[in-house]
């Protein structure tokens, strides 16, 4: 049984061949699943193209776009690995760094661990974060987001399952909302390693739709009102208040 499994889910884009490439040289150590969420016909039939020439990668095509987190559970279904890596398409990761994510997790076995991250816009690093600045535990995180997204955490399986995996019903935030309760169970440890590149150039993340945000953050909020520190809600409700004109008429 492989030790850990990378979840990649896609919709209407073209998988990264460079990629593919890198899982393919530790193919003996890794499993990949790709989650095919629904995407138009075109882009369905290019990624079952590109997966068809790689050995060991496996491809789940769905019917129907159910976004993200329902794609993310639907891989952790498939999972049997002990760890598991939720990958965005549009970002890479090298091989030097899987290989030390195996290496730290088969020594150390810890709950989960986050890694560096490089914000990769047009080809160029605009900005570096080294996520162990701060803890990440659950006080951090109440009342701070995480540095990182989920491409740059490493969770164990049994843990992710045991608060339920990805927030189906949730219409954003839902990385934030992932690591928010996985820190109530479990403990992230930090990796030394090459940061993991996160393409942030393209107009369809969430986090360069303005609009989406806002909405995204009150989904979170309303959800996470209880817990969240007096600091967090004032962020999120200021956040609101001064972005909102932007889109009123």
């Amino acid at each position: 049984m492989k030790l850990l499994t990378f979840i990649i889910p896609i919709f209407n884009k073209i998988i990264k061949i460079k990629n593919l490439n890198e899982f393919q040289k530790i193919s003996n150590k890794i499993r990949v699943i790709i989650i095919e969420d629904g995407s138009n016909i075109f882009y369905k039939k290019k990624n079952k193209e590109i997966v068809s020439k790689f050995k060991d990668i496996e491809f789940f095509s769905l019917k129907n776009n159910r976004g993200q987190s329902f794609a993310c559970n639907y891989g952790l279904k498939k999972t049997t690995s002990d760890y598991v890596w939720f990958f965005d398409s549009d970002d890479y990761v090298k091989i030097k760094t899987v290989k030390k994510v195996i290496s730290t997790i088969t020594k150390l076995k810890g709950d989960g661990y986050l890694l560096p991250l490089s914000q990769i816009y047009n080809g160029k690093i605009v900005k570096t974060v080294w996520p162990s600045k701060r803890p990440h535990d659950f006080n951090d995180l109440r009342n701070n987001g995480q540095m990182v997204n989920t491409s740059c955490a490493v969770f164990k399986t049994d843990k992710i399952r045991k608060i339920g995996g990805w927030d189906n019903y949730l219409f954003g935030g839902t990385d934030t909302d992932l690591f928010l309760r996985f820190s109530k169970i479990g403990v992230f440890s930090f990796i030394k390693t090459l940061p993991v590149q996160v393409d942030v150039s393209d107009d369809n993340r969430v986090s360069n739709i303005l609009l989406r945000q806002l909405k995204a953050k009150a989904y979170f909020l309303n959800k996470h009102w209880n817990i969240l520190t007096l600091k967090r809600k004032l962020y999120y409700i200021y956040s609101a208040m001064f972005l909102f004109p932007m889109f009123y008429k």
